[in-house]
């Protein structure tokens, strides 16, 4: 990864993280130090945590990210119905990769994602096969992934 790193203009990341890092297989991929050399552009981690540290780290300390787009908490999906939050994050992040969108929208795009899979789990989870205490926790999750969605950079950034 540190040697890719530099000759990506933007860094897209589906996966585990941290605080600090994102992470695979037990390892960090990419960390406050390799982010750094990041050959620019913007920095989407649909990770959990990975706003906390590593998005303002990334922001902050590196000329070339212009925004960093992540969530600041644990990102829930229930395993026995992830599909309202699988939606959220294709409906969100779909203007940003194929409309032009800027990363300001995309962010209020996963946010409304988010809104709706948590009404579409308190309407439906029974439908998904989920008990009222696994829909419970459906929709928290979906409250949760809502509100700790961040933003940090340039709100007007594009891919």
């Amino acid at each position: 990864m540190d040697t890719e790193l530099p000759n990506a203009s933007n860094l897209l990341y589906f996966g585990h993280g941290t605080t600090t890092s994102l992470v695979a297989a037990g390892q960090d991929l990419v960390d406050q130090q390799n982010i750094l050399t990041l050959g620019g552009g913007i920095v989407v981690a649909v990770a959990c945590y990975a706003a906390v540290t590593l998005g303002q780290v990334a922001k902050a300390k590196s000329p070339k990210v212009v925004a960093f787009l992540g969530f600041d908490d644990e990102l829930g999906f229930p395993l026995a119905a992830p599909l309202p939050m699988d939606m959220a994050v294709i409906d969100g992040l779909r203007g940003l990769l194929t409309k032009g969108d800027d990363i300001n929208a995309a962010a209020n795009e996963l946010r409304q994602g988010f809104a709706h899979a948590r009404a579409d789990y308190k309407a439906n989870g029974p439908s998904y096969g989920l008990s009222a205490s696994e829909t419970r926790t459906a929709w928290l999750f979906a409250k949760s992934n809502q509100y700790s969605v961040q933003l940090h950079g340039d709100t007007l950034a594009k891919l």
